[in-house]
């Protein structure tokens, strides 16, 4: 064994997270949002130019290909090949250059392909034979896709969702406007002296220009791969080695860089409907571009017989069209601020869908218009140049909202969105070169394009589609979810639905029906007689691309949850374990056959041991980020998703301490100290908090909420394994399970809910004298009952969502707790607690295939949900205190009481 090999590892940092190099908030000038506005506009110029380089480079050869055609010796559709192959390496490029600017930043990628498209362009330029200028063509178009795949994420990253859209706009108006421009200038230089060679020249000089003042100039705005140059530069500087960015820990090999980011776009494309579905749209579009490029040359050439470079500055109208599209997207950007202001600047995609409603109803007019005019020279050339402006503003006011669309559906994956875009747009579009000449001769200018204005109608209602889905969303949740009576109501319809579906299994297993394997019941709702089993993990993956796309989530859905109870195969006895709640332990500290185990439950490790109450550095960071103007916002959001059903935080002592979190924060930042002490249990209950409400407010995705929960994680989990527990613990790990719901992982949710009864349990608080004296060393003395009555109430809820047995039997909790105190919610939902179990003894027996004797059972059951729904639900009127402008869906989640625990078990 050599030296080496012997020599020990160094230790392992105490914190690891301490070095993590991180923006200081969001107010951070080095942030890219935060840059000048003069240094966002220079980026916008620079990296747009070369946007429309490229576009205009995929054109201007265009009406150079009869004369190319003739110099190599081919025929007029091989030369038409030179456009085709260079849209095609277009389509190609994007699986290449979107990954890479995820990793490697924007600015390199943008320079080489600049500089790269240039030397294939004059090497097409100098070709002597086709095969040369061709493949150049298809390497220079792989080169241009960079600026297609990778501005809108640049743009995304100087630009907020505030001036993103404008900013996207000037970028499509270079996307067309290059195709639009290039055959102008093109049609002049090929009929000139400098010959059909200098069409592809000038795109190569202007591209090396582009390239080099990208170099020299382009700062890199891709955030992570900032902080990873800081991260870099500070090492340098200080010696100190453990400085790193987040980005830096992201270690890649061949492998995953083909599974993972250069097949990702592919991915997206086959398996998001959204993408592939709009992305179908756009293509036609775009293809209609290109074939414009053939349409326009042969219309005002050959029946307005205007010879080459006059037959192409029609284009201008439609130049002219997209002008007035661009300058509508902005007058329309005004309204879409004020709606993103009253949202709390959570973006909905569909709000970005409005221009289509028009644009393409006027696109397809001037598609007509075109062909209708443009077929003879009897009407003046100014009739089929006028439909180009209706064209224009059609394809400006389709193409731009659906591309906004998509990018803020998809956002943390932009520009692999934009990359499965722009694959299946540009290979649509690179065929369209290839028949418009011959369809325009053969058809005829006006059923040609009576054609293409056919299809476009076809694909109009697909905007409309969108918005009517995003309409239909908004209505049902402020109609159904503004009041928790509502939500309770659709709880008790749900319930009497599947006692009655309870009660037809019933009766098959009674008549000898479903002791096999391959018995199913049959009703009208099966498609099949053979329907298999389906998990709830299953449903709710099924739902997870929608959900995580609608700004309007908070926490899981319904519909992750639901299963439909009639398909469903009934098993062997021998292989369905009971579940009764007669049998069953408390799941929280007893084995459990379920795989995913509650990882929080370890020993308390030394370090944990040594925490003291006060600020870490991350835990700073972090309520830094946020400031403190947010954080009090963000104890209202927390309010009204929580607060006002389960009162087991004191929403004024929070909003108090966090005043005191500032100020002592400030206080430290004054004196450089990087710790200030304050009391650890209320500042760990302020952190997961915030973070329940960063996470209900961000449709369960925040960086900042799972920080915040990480650095309260150990005091958790001490708080599980102390011999010594109190209300305060009690409290923090009934907000953890909270927290892991809004994280959809309702099964760890229900699991930590158990662990924060059984903590409960074990100060006695089940027991009347034991809480009483809890109850007097409160403050509060109705918070003790509200506490455990939320233990009870969401064991309950999660439990039938997931289909595991609940975590407390009746004589645990419920039958010793007096009422809630000022808790409608819990009050309504006290006889829900107690007769839950009695449905999950029904299900439980009904999936070992063990039929009920007593069918009146189920009647009896039907009866208390009737009178539970009469006494309680009709006598209480509540509802928010303050309607919310996104509704939070908590508990109107649970929309099937009683799925099966053999399906989760599996």
């Amino acid at each position: 064994m050599s030296d080496r090999e012997k020599r020990p590892f160094p230790p392992p940092l105490i914190n690891p997270d301490e070095y993590i190099l991180e923006f200081d908030g969001p107010d951070d000038q080095e942030h890219p949002y935060n840059w000048k506005t003069s240094t966002k506009l220079f980026i916008s110029i620079l990296i747009c130019s070369g946007t429309w380089i490229v576009a205009f480079n995929s054109a201007i050869f265009a009406p150079g290909t009869a004369s190319a055609s003739k110099e190599l010796g081919v025929g007029l559709e091989v030369g038409t090949l030179g456009t085709t192959l260079f849209v095609l390496g277009f389509a190609a490029g994007p699986i290449l250059w979107a990954p890479g600017s995820e990793l490697y930043g924007r600015r390199w990628p943008l320079v080489i392909s600049m500089i790269g498209g240039g030397i294939f362009s004059i090497v097409s330029a100098a070709g002597e034979n086709i095969q040369t200028l061709l493949i150049c063509r298809f390497f220079a178009g792989l080169c241009g896709a960079c600026q297609l795949a990778v501005v809108p994420g640049a743009l995304a990253d100087v630009f907020d969702n505030k001036y993103r859209g404008g900013a996207i706009s000037i970028y499509a108006l270079t996307v067309f406007g290059g195709p639009f421009t290039g055959p102008i200038i093109g049609g002049f230089i090929a009929s000139s002296h400098l010959g059909w060679r200098w069409t592809l020249y000038i795109p190569a000089i202007l591209g090396l220009v582009n390239g080099g003042i990208s170099a020299i100039f382009l700062p890199e705005t891709y955030a992570p791969r900032i902080l990873a140059a800081d991260a870099a530069t500070m090492r340098r500087k200080t010696n100190n080695w453990a400085i790193h960015a987040r980005h830096e820990m992201v270690e890649t090999d061949l492998r995953e860089l083909v599974t993972k980011y250069f097949t990702r776009p592919l991915r997206m494309l086959v398996t998001e409907p959204m993408i592939c579905l709009v992305s179908l749209y756009m293509s036609f579009i775009y293809g209609l571009v290109y074939a414009l490029l053939e349409a326009y040359p042969f219309v005002f050439g050959q029946v307005y017989h205007m010879r080459p470079g006059v037959a192409e500055l029609p284009f201008i109208g439609l130049f002219i069209g997209m002008s007035l599209g661009v300058t509508m997207i902005f007058w329309q950007q005004k309204e879409y601020a004020k709606k993103l202001a009253k949202n709390n600047n959570v973006p909905v995609p569909e709000w970005r869908l409005f221009p289509t409603l028009f644009g393409g109803p006027i696109f397809t007019i001037g598609i007509f218009w075109f062909g209708w005019t443009g077929c003879t020279d009897q009407i003046h050339w100014m009739a089929p140049t006028a439909a180009g402006v209706f064209v224009g503003f059609g394809v400006l006011c389709v193409f731009l909202p659906c591309f906004n669309y998509l990018v803020d559906s998809y956002l943390p994956f932009a520009a692999s969105t934009v990359a499965a875009n722009i694959i299946l747009r540009l290979s649509v579009a690179a065929g369209f070169p290839l028949f418009s000449r011959q369809m325009f001769q053969n058809l005829g200018v006006q059923w040609a394009a009576t054609l293409l204005g056919c299809l476009a109608a076809i694909m109009i209602p697909i905007p409309f589609v969108f918005r009517r889905i995003e309409c239909s969303e908004h209505k049902r949740d402020s109609t159904e979810d503004t009041s928790e009576i509502g939500r309770l109501a659709r709880l008790v319809e749900n319930m009497q639905s599947q006692i009655n579906v309870l009660i037809e299994l019933n009766k098959g297993l009674s008549n000898g029906q479903g002791r096999h394997p391959s018995s199913t019941i049959d009703t009208k709702s099966s498609t099949s007689s053979s329907c298999s089993v389906r998990s709830c993990s299953e449903s709710a993956s099924e739902q997870d691309s929608a959900k995580h796309s609608s700004p309007r989530y908070w926490g899981a859905t319904s519909s992750d949850y639901t299963l439909n109870v009639v398909r469903f195969c009934i098993r062997p006895v021998e292989s369905q374990p009971s579940y009764s709640c007669r049998h069953r332990k408390t799941a929280c500290y007893s084995p459990d056959p379920t795989p995913d185990s509650y990882e929080g439950v370890k020993e308390p490790s030394e370090s944990r041991q040594r925490m003291s109450a006060c600020f870490c550095s991350d835990c700073t960071r972090c309520l830094r980020k946020i400031g403190k103007t947010r954080a009090l916002q963000l104890i209202d959001v927390y309010q009204e998703v929580i607060g006002h059903l389960h009162p087991i935080v004191n929403i004024e002592q929070q909003k108090a301490q966090l005043i005191t979190i500032y100020g002592l924060l400030e206080s430290a930042h004054e004196t450089r100290s990087t710790h200030p002490q304050i009391e650890q249990d209320g500042l760990d209950i302020t952190k997961i908090v915030l973070s329940i409400a960063l996470l209900a407010q961000t449709t369960g995705q925040s960086d900042t909420a799972s920080a915040l929960y990480n650095n309260v994680q150990n005091r958790i989990q001490d708080a599980i394994m102390s011999d010594t527990k109190n209300i305060q613990s009690v409290v923090l790990t009934l907000l953890a399970a909270i927290y892991h719901f809004f994280h959809d992982d309702v099964q760890l949710a229900w699991r930590t809910g158990g662990i924060s009864g059984r903590m409960a349990m074990e100060l006695g608080l089940h027991h009347r004298d034991a809480r009483q004296g809890a109850e007097d060393e409160s403050e509060d003395h109705g918070m003790t009952i509200n506490i455990l009555w939320s233990i009870v109430i969401l064991d309950r809820l999660w439990s039938c969502s997931i289909g595991l047995p609940q975590n407390f039997q009746d004589a645990d909790f419920a039958k010793s707790l007096p009422e809630p105190v000022e808790a409608p919610y819990l009050k309504a939902m006290v006889p829900y607690a107690s007769f839950t179990p009695r449905l999950w003894d029904h299900n439980s027996r009904l999936l070992t295939a063990d039929a009920l004797e007593d069918e009146d059972l189920f009647d009896v059951t039907n009866i208390q949900i009737e009178q539970w729904k009469e006494r309680y639900l009709t006598g209480l009127s509540f509802v928010h205190p303050k309607e919310p402008s996104i509704l939070p869906a908590l508990f109107s989640i649970i929309s099937s009481l009683v799925v099966f625990g053999h399906y989760a078990r599996i």
